[in-house]
């Protein structure tokens, strides 16, 4: 599957939530394999991020000012790099009592499903 790293990021939490759910054997490997997959993506994009910093930056921790802007766009072009991952969907459909609300079911809409799709 190919994603965006900017929706990695945002499925972080909402994925985050399933993990923290008591579930079969199965589904535990499954949600925690697909983890390991944004987690890897994820600390690319924290190192390539980390990079523009010290690029706009004097002090090499904070974007100078004057040019946030520039940084931005950089950033922006970052956030839209896609990357394939081999994910494997996940069925909510047995996990009792979890609890997402709409926005979850959204953003993780690509990676989980709910019964027969």
């Amino acid at each position: 599957m190919k994603f965006k790293l900017r929706q990695i990021i945002n499925m972080r939490k909402s994925l985050a939530k399933i993990a923290n759910q008591e579930v079969s054997i199965d589904k535990a490997f499954v949600i925690a394999r697909n983890i390991k997959f944004f987690n890897q993506e994820i600390e690319n994009f924290d190192e390539r991020r980390n990079e523009l910093i010290k690029k706009y930056s004097t002090d090499k921790t904070t974007v100078d000012k004057d040019k946030e802007e520039d940084f931005f766009k950089e950033l922006q072009v970052l956030l839209d790099v896609e990357v394939e991952i081999d994910l494997i969907p996940v069925d909510l459909s047995q996990i009792k009592d979890i609890k997402l609300t709409a926005m979850d079911l959204i953003v993780l809409d690509s990676i989980v499903k709910l019964g027969e799709k």
